[in-house]
């Protein structure tokens, strides 16, 4: 069975000193003979527990903590849960290292916000069970908001020997082998809860302009065809949700234009990995029938993956969903003092009129996926912090109101009405925060806790 494992965090439900984590890893041991968690009888599902939004509880741990999970590989099941018994055993875990030196905070204001989830995928067999262990850095809190464990197909993401990008050779994607999503966006159409997935819980984000280049955004269109009857003749039908195939991000109807452009999204990465990507196909439209109709090139990370893409050929029919995975190194050092490094994915109209009759390219959908290293590793750096604006005048003592004064510095609070003025004259980057009248913070010389910890 390979579940997968989704880990919740909401930053704001602690400030920036309480949020860094050294390590998370999870490590699989034998199944206890009693199982942890008892499958619910084949003929009636049980409901599930009556827990509070998962964002809105937090767990803080300032010591290493395990939890652990009995997985049933006949069932599948979805547990969410703020802690669990430890599971002792004599034998030696085989860790993945998912998450090192994690800040929340960080990654939050990265990625646009909060909540932030972590999806992890990893080979359980039969008789093992999943522990997962929260080791806090020193002087710093580990937290977590949500864990959500779903059984899923082997064949989901496991399949085989995909293409490796500028090679001759395949990649195979083996039980030993972890994955960590880092990117799955519906192209072209709006978010899809986890709750509208195939059964595997999953989210897929919308939109995917906000990774578009300039002409990209500016030149491609969007296609759509509710009414079409889909047909999973190539791929299985819980590979994604339907929603995913009658949408999609073309280049548009003038050959003229589509030949001065390409079709590019760019999407940061961490160093040093390989990634799986999966692209999501489906010709949904009246005229794109035959062979040839509709064909173009793809390009990833410089190299070129498909000197002749043709969705009918794949898929052998108009509303036939197709995908195809191709495995992609990531091995450039970044630029400058940034820690991420970019992949482009570039779709290319064709410039010979002989090879096509639309020179149009088109994508439906998106899966990234990081592939852990020779070392069971997933952990990454964290990503660039935004650029915080210093003020040469001002020292803020934040969620305190009134002034104090500590070594030769003015302390004023608190931060949201300073920066009501100074925050429109600098442009600032400082995050809001809830006032306190009933905090005092401690001197800038004072112990501060981290918010650094790894998984």
């Amino acid at each position: 069975m390979k579940p997968i494992i989704t880990l919740l965090y909401s930053p704001c439900a602690s400030t920036s000193s309480l949020s860094s984590w050294p390590i998370l890893k999870v490590a699989l041991h034998p199944k206890p003979e009693k199982p942890l968690h008892r499958p619910p009888p084949a003929n009636r599902r049980t409901p599930p527990p009556a827990f509070p939004t998962p964002n809105s509880l937090t767990k803080f741990l300032s010591l290493p903590a395990k939890s652990s999970f009995a997985c049933i590989s006949t069932l599948l099941h979805t547990t969410r849960t703020s802690t669990a018994p430890t599971l002792s055993s004599p034998s030696k875990p085989a860790p993945f290292t998912l998450l090192s030196n994690f800040n929340a905070s960080v990654a939050a204001d990265f990625y646009g916000g909060s909540p932030l989830i972590r999806e992890f995928c990893v080979n359980v067999e039969t008789e093992q069970s999943l522990e997962i262990t929260f080791t806090p850095a020193k002087d710093a809190y580990a937290f977590i908001n949500g864990i959500e464990i779903v059984s899923m197909p082997t064949s989901l993401y496991y399949t085989g020997s995909p293409k490796l990008i500028g090679s001759r050779n395949l990649y195979p994607i083996e039980n030993n082998t972890a994955l960590e999503m880092v990117y799955r966006i519906n192209i072209g159409g709006g978010s899809i809860s986890p709750n509208q997935d195939t059964g595997m819980y999953r989210s897929w984000d919308a939109p995917d302009d906000v990774y578009l280049d300039d002409p990209s955004r500016r030149f491609s269109v969007l296609p759509q065809n509710n009414t079409i009857i889909l047909n999973f003749v190539k791929i299985l039908e819980y590979s994604a949700p339907k929603a995913v195939y009658v949408t999609g991000r073309s280049m548009g109807m003038n050959k003229t234009i589509n030949k001065s452009y390409n079709l590019t999204w760019v999407f940061p990465l961490d160093p040093e990995f390989y990634y799986l990507v999966r692209l999501h196909f489906c010709e949904f439209e009246a005229d794109i029938i035959n062979y040839g109709d509709r064909s173009f090139q793809i390009n990833m990370a410089n190299q070129t993956a498909e000197e002749l893409a043709d969705v009918i050929g794949w898929s052998k029919g108009n509303g036939n969903p197709v995908y195809r995975d191709y495995v992609v190194r990531m091995f450039m050092p970044p630029v400058g003092s940034r820690k991420k490094v970019d992949l482009f994915l570039v779709l290319a109209a064709l410039q010979n009129d002989s090879l096509t009759s639309y020179n149009d390219a088109i994508l439906n959908g998106l899966e990234i996926f990081k592939l852990s290293d020779i070392n069971s590793n997933l952990a990454g750096p964290n990503p660039d912090s935004p650029s915080y604006i210093a003020y040469d005048d001002i020292t803020l003592n934040c969620g305190f109101s009134g002034d104090s004064s500590y070594d030769n510095r003015m302390w004023i609070g608190d931060i949201n009405s300073t920066l009501s003025i100074e925050e429109q004259l600098e442009g600032s980057q400082v995050r809001n925060a809830t006032p306190s009248s009933q905090l005092l913070l401690p001197p800038p010389s004072a112990v501060h806790h981290s918010t650094h910890f790894s998984l």
